[in-house]
């Protein structure tokens, strides 16, 4: 099966118009493509306090995203396992849930849990929108609305304060509600 972030932005004056969804395709061997909704998962329950990893010495969990626009994720550390998924999405953020020396294994925006080739993840701070959402010029509701911005947009994330994320996007730089974010809180 392959999973297929396909995200087609374009920009319009101040409005960045985005499919209403975000799309994953899954594919079996004989069967001809179905195209599905994409469900991002809002909420990040850790099961435990971040250790910092042996591996890179860097928090787990964290974090980060993909750093090529094709990332094959398999159900193991290693290339004997089966690829489950294949993201074609550079920037995707996803997060970090376990490392070993060369394989990390990564919960991705729908919640699916894989392991990537370690250099396959980078340090790069990138959101996607969990919902539609307005970019505002200041992190607060009452200031002027620069943008909306649909569900499944990735973007670069600047500064996170006070439940507010400071982002660019499509040529635009802006603030947006931190729970509007799917990669961005309290694992930053």
């Amino acid at each position: 099966m392959f999973k297929i972030y396909a995200i087609v932005m374009s920009a319009a004056l101040c409005f960045i118009a985005m499919p209403r969804t975000a799309y994953a395709q899954h594919q079996s061997d004989n069967a001809a493509p179905n195209i599905e909704p994409v469900t991002i998962t809002r909420e990040l329950r850790l099961k435990r306090e971040p250790r910092i990893s042996d591996f890179t010495g860097l928090p787990v969990p964290r974090f980060a995203s993909l750093r090529y626009d094709e990332v094959n994720g398999r159900a193991g550390p290693g290339l004997d396992y089966p690829v489950q998924w294949t993201y074609r999405r550079t920037g995707l953020p996803v997060l970090v849930v376990r490392e070993s020396q060369e394989w990390t294994k990564i919960r991705d925006p729908e919640g699916d849990e894989v392991w990537v080739a370690r250099h396959m993840v980078g340090g790069r701070r990138t959101g996607i929108t969990a919902t539609n959402a307005q970019i505002h010029v200041n992190p607060d509701d009452t200031s002027r609305i620069i943008a909306e911005i649909d569900i499944g947009v990735v973007m670069d994330l600047a500064d996170c304060r006070n439940d507010w994320c400071h982002i660019r996007v499509a040529g635009h730089k802006g603030w947006l509600p931190l729970n509007a974010l799917w990669g961005a809180g309290a694992t930053q």
